[in-house]
């Protein structure tokens, strides 16, 4: 947090803005189309590819703007980054599975978007020192279990990043549980099988960190541009699916160099995979724009 290459405080407040009018055109595009009888398949497969493309930037933003990394936070930079993806596609795959898009009263594109902003804005005016701090959980909180409790609290004990952690992840929770349950009842557990590639690709990013963190660090970026392709190429196929009412399948091919590089780790044979992992991404971006 204070060193001097940190993220300058401005770019919090023009990312509160950007999120803001990004968030305001999302929920416009749909209804202007079909407002002026413009909407079609192929603008709805280009709108939910962009937001697919931009779900794990969004993410990364988050984790800069609570100043926590792979290196001082791991778990809550790696929960950072996979719940936001989790959360769409999920929502996709429950578009494939039932035809329809369910949004809850409180949703990613519209709360959750909000939310963002919002911590974009405290991050500029106090700096993202403040989500370090335990201001939260000593004024308010730990008073108010010591009210009710006779239990004594340890001032400091939890940050004010942690409550928005937690917050968050109980929100997710409830949703994807309702979702999970809620489709395996009605449509079987055939239906669970377009979650797998997602699942692994979690598993696989949270397994190569435990195998050799150190790799991870080196290459954070690299890892983060693969785990964004590998996330664009199923949820935009999983779209292209649902549109074209076929099946989708979930052995994805575009998986099997992340699956070598978890074996080559946890073998610990051949060397570091630094260069294999450079190629992979930029084969998978080529493949994703060609």
């Amino acid at each position: 947090l204070t060193d001097p290459d940190a993220v300058p405080r401005w770019i919090f407040l023009f990312n509160c803005f950007a999120m803001l009018a990004y968030q305001s055109l999302d929920n416009m595009d749909g209804k202007q189309a079909r407002r002026t009888g413009s909407s079609s398949p192929l603008g709805l497969l280009f709108d939910h590819g962009c937001d697919a493309l931009v779900t794990l930037p969004g993410s990364i933003n988050c984790a800069c703007l609570w100043g926590v990394s792979f290196r001082n936070d791991p778990a809550i930079a790696w929960l950072t980054i996979v719940c936001p993806a989790m959360s769409f596609f999920m929502g996709t795959w429950e578009q494939y599975v039932t035809g329809e898009m369910y949004l809850p009263i409180i949703n990613g594109p519209s709360e959750g978007l909000i939310a963002g902003a919002a911590f974009s804005l405290v991050s500029y005016l106090w700096g993202p020192e403040f989500w370090h701090s335990a201001t939260a959980y000593d004024t308010w909180i730990a008073p108010a279990i010591t009210s009710i409790t006779t239990v004594e609290y340890e001032s400091g004990r939890v940050r004010n990043c942690d409550i928005a952690y937690y917050i968050f992840l109980a929100w997710l929770v409830e949703e994807s549980t309702t979702r999970i349950f809620g489709l395996a009842r009605k449509y079987g557990p055939r239906a669970m099988l377009s979650l797998i590639p997602f699942a692994l690709l979690s598993c696989a990013s949270m397994t190569i960190y435990f195998l050799d963190s150190s790799f991870v660090l080196r290459n954070t970026r690299t890892c983060l541009h693969i785990f964004t392709a590998i996330f664009v190429e199923m949820t935009f196929s999983l779209q292209l699916n649902h549109m074209t009412d076929s099946e989708f399948r979930p052995f994805r091919y575009a998986m099997i160099p992340l699956g070598l590089i978890v074996l080559q780790l946890a073998c610990k044979g051949g060397g570091s995979p630094d260069e294999f992992l450079l190629a992979y991404a930029a084969v998978l971006w080529i493949f994703l724009l060609r």
